[in-house]
């Protein structure tokens, strides 16, 4: 990617949340800073790179302390655009049995206080 002309310099890479217990509780396979080091070699490593994400609020369990987590992780990050969404539960995904937390208004929050 660093050397090719033919492909586009742009990475989607969901991080969903900033906060490792989250993460861990989402069953995800990386920690946040499995997911900073590899945002930051990309940046590094590929020139006019453009880096985005997923971001999920309102997962089950999320404290305000873990969306805090999540706003102040991404304001480290060389991250040009993010995608936030609340949380919904799926048929088939384990989470649907947690308690529900409402986090809708945070997601303007969260681009605010990114951006």
């Amino acid at each position: 990617m660093r050397a090719g002309h033919k492909l586009c310099r742009f990475l989607h890479i969901p991080l969903q949340s900033g906060d490792d217990e989250i993460l861990q509780a989402m069953e995800r396979q990386y920690t946040t800073d499995a997911f900073s080091d590899f945002v930051r070699q990309a940046d590094a490593s590929v020139p006019q790179i453009c880096i985005g994400t997923d971001v999920m609020v309102g997962f089950p369990g999320e404290s305000d302390k873990h969306f805090d987590n999540t706003v102040e992780f991404l304001k480290e990050l060389p991250v040009h655009y993010l995608h936030v969404f609340s949380y919904s539960p799926r048929q088939v995904a384990h989470s649907r049995r947690m308690p529900a937390v409402s986090r809708n208004s945070y997601i303007s929050a969260v681009l605010f206080c990114v951006i």
